[in-house]
């Protein structure tokens, strides 16, 4: 048989896989906004809470000297009772004045508290392992200490609880940026935040974010924390929500709230952006589900295929028309899943930016693939 037919159909396999992948995505979506409305309701039913569970806020930070005061602040500045809040600043030996500064907002604050921790092992399980063990909140939210959030962040996360989940996932979104470069990594970012809440929706958590996210102190410790995995360097985030998940069916929730958008600097160069796609892409080597390994490999070999196909047209020109419908495929779905989640975000989106990331889509998806299987990097001026 000619290769090319046969090339050109493995690749329209895939390409029916994906659409499949992302339909069910979309049943995520709209499952996760029906349950946030009923919270809605039940709650304009039922009239303000007067129960608010003891909260505590865990910042790890290494040399954010810059926004560290305003984050406390902001962190402390919450529409959440006073009382029932507590913000625990984990430092990874900062050198740069971060430790004392967030020092000087304890001293004013009793609310706040600050941890110097003398790390052993990579990444951030440490610092937060370490933040677990000292917080007396029954209800653990973490965050970054470069990130802004609105004052309803902590109200919005605390609420999800109320729909007995033990986790929660939070929407972390890049601060809304002028360039096209950063509008572009805005609409990427903000699909891996919609397929994120998909895999929420349809009961199989698999992506987080720890910028934003929210568990049980119970179920952390019930899980093991970080136990099976505090030797890599990454995913702090995902692997304790996958754990959490396996120990507790339909325990995990997403919070769709707008007011629970956490914000983050885009990157400022296309070596930093990839250097963090790349290191986020090292820990898909070490999930502990085969099932979603294995698709995660399926994956890449549609984004390198479809990456590969216009060699097609080194056989023949009549190719173009196939190419053409693939291209037209992908868009359609890919788009579909951005303006669902834009509109559940109410974030602003332009076509004319879309038809730039989805060019640029298969090349970036395939290279930061192909660097996170390689040993190395480094984060903060650490080695990984």
């Amino acid at each position: 048989m000619n290769i090319a037919v046969v090339f050109a159909a493995y690749l329209l396999l895939l390409m029916v896989i994906y659409v499949l992948f992302l339909r069910r995505m979309l049943v995520g979506l709209d499952y996760v906004e029906r349950v946030h409305k009923l919270l809605e309701q039940t709650a304009a039913e039922d009239g303000a809470s007067n129960e608010f569970p003891l909260v505590s806020v865990l910042v790890p930070v290494r040399n954010e000297a810059k926004t560290i005061e305003h984050v406390l602040r902001e962190i402390l500045d919450q529409e959440y009772p006073r009382e029932r809040l507590e913000v625990i600043v984990l430092d990874d030996d900062s050198d740069d004045g971060t430790a004392e500064i967030a020092e000087s907002v304890a001293a004013r604050d009793s609310r706040a508290r600050v941890l110097r921790v003398h790390k052993t092992s990579p990444g951030k399980k440490e610092l937060l392992t370490t933040g677990v063990a000292a917080a007396t909140g029954e209800i653990i939210l973490t965050t970054d200490g470069d990130c802004t959030r609105e004052p309803g962040w902590l109200r919005a996360m605390v609420a999800t609880f109320g729909l007995g989940y033990v986790a929660v996932c939070g929407p972390v979104m890049y601060r809304r940026g002028a360039s096209l470069f950063s509008r572009i990594q805005a609409l990427e970012f903000m699909s891996l935040i919609g397929v994120g809440a998909g895999f929420v929706g349809i009961g199989t958590p698999r992506l987080a974010n720890g910028a934003n996210l929210g568990f049980r102190k119970s179920a952390f410790e019930s899980v093991g924390g970080y136990e099976d995995n505090r030797h890599l360097a990454s995913g702090d985030d995902e692997f304790l929500v996958q754990r959490i998940a396996r120990a507790y069916p339909d325990g995990v929730g997403f919070c769709p709230s707008p007011e629970s958008i956490v914000r983050t600097e885009p990157s400022h160069t296309p070596g930093t952006f990839i250097r963090q796609r790349r290191r986020w892409a090292s820990k898909g080597l070490y999930y502990e589900d085969p099932a979603f390994v294995s698709f995660l490999v399926v994956l890449f070999l549609f984004f390198f295929s479809y990456l590969a196909a216009p060699l097609l047209l080194l056989h023949s020109l009549s190719w173009v028309l196939y190419l053409l419908f693939m291209a037209v495929v992908k868009f359609a779905v890919d788009w579909t899943v951005v303006v669902r989640t834009a509109r559940m975000f109410r974030e602003p989106i332009r076509l004319g930016d879309m038809i730039i990331a989805e060019i640029l889509h298969a090349p970036y998806i395939v290279l930061a693939a192909v660097l996170g299987a390689i040993p190395g990097g480094s984060w903060k001026g650490r080695s990984m």
